[in-house]
């Protein structure tokens, strides 16, 4: 599978089961791209986790693994404009590093939310 339908995938997340599979193939493309950023993650994938994390569909361990393999990748861009990068990069960050910023529960992944969709607007 390519790089970019790879990251793709793993944005939607539409199995959660396969993450570990996912993540088998992320590895075999490595973290550069040879041709640069290649695919673009935004506060909406983010939503779209969280909101399945909120309902039942997500465990807390698949929303970090989520964002630990999408967390620092040179071949992702983060944010719809440049002025979002800082909030999407953040959310990523808070979300793959559960023993510095605190587990998510389902207050933070609202308040997560509710910060995402008001920077969106």
């Amino acid at each position: 599978m390519e790089r970019q339908k790879i990251l793709e995938t793993i944005f939607h997340l539409k199995k959660p089961d396969e993450l570990d599979h996912l993540a088998e193939q992320l590895r075999s493309v490595g973290w550069d791209s040879p041709d640069g950023e290649v695919a673009h993650l935004t506060s909406a994938h983010i939503i779209s986790i969280l909101e399945r994390y909120l309902d039942g569909r997500l465990t807390e361990q698949q929303v970090e693994d989520w964002a630990n393999l999408v967390e620092a990748r040179e071949d992702i861009t983060f944010g719809v404009q440049e002025e979002d990068e800082d909030m999407v990069t953040a959310a990523i960050h808070d979300l793959a590093n559960p023993a510095l910023e605190g587990n998510i529960t389902h207050e933070s992944a609202k308040k997560l939310v509710s910060r995402l969709r008001d920077f969106e607007a």
